[in-house]
């Protein structure tokens, strides 16, 4: 940023300024009149006379007025003119600055939480899949359990159901076995042609 002056200092500077060159112009003619009063030295080689001198000295003085009014009425109002368009201008700038700073800061703590957001969804969402899968594990082990179980009934049921056959075979099979034993036991009857 620039650095800003007083309007005020400026102008006392510059009447200063003014006022300390007139003071030697002074001081000058005054010296000039004490070292040459007749005027035939050095004002001479100067081609100055006395009246001159004394003309230097009231110029001066109008100057120093016309300065002091210059200053009051001109200079002054159009440096506080001018400051005060440059502090509107670069007032504006440093407000635009600070929105700008203020809207980046507001941009980058928004961005943090949308992305503590996110993390926060990505945890949730990782949480959710980890219970999904431990319940489906349950599931799993549930009904592998149940198919264990079923299968055991089942092996139980058909080792039942094959010992009732096989019972049941070997009961066919004494009754088959005690025929045939009874049959061979008996004689055989011949049957002649004679009929009765």
């Amino acid at each position: 940023m620039k650095d800003k002056q007083n309007p005020e200092d400026l102008t006392c500077f510059s009447l200063k300024t003014a006022v300390v060159i007139i003071f030697w112009m002074i001081m000058f003619g005054v010296v000039f009149n004490w070292l040459d009063p007749d005027g035939s030295g050095l004002l001479k080689s100067l081609d100055l006379t006395n009246r001159d001198i004394t003309m230097i000295a009231i110029d001066g003085c109008v100057f120093v007025i016309f300065w002091g009014l210059m200053e009051h009425f001109v200079f002054a109002p159009y440096l506080r003119l001018t400051a005060a368009r440059d502090a509107a201008t670069s007032g504006a700038e440093d407000q635009a600055d600070d929105l700008l700073a203020e809207a980046e800061k507001l941009l980058a703590e928004y961005s943090n939480q949308v992305n503590a957001v996110r993390v926060e969804a990505v945890r949730r969402k990782l949480s959710l899949l980890e219970q999904a899968k431990k319940e489906a594990d349950k599931i799993i082990q549930e009904a592998g359990r149940q198919a264990q179980q079923e299968l055991v009934e089942a092996r139980a049921k058909l080792a039942e159901k094959i010992e009732s056959l096989r019972k049941e075979a070997l009961s066919s099979a004494d009754e088959m076995v005690e025929t045939a034993v009874s049959k061979i036991k008996r004689p055989p009857q011949i049957q002649t042609g004679v009929t009765k």
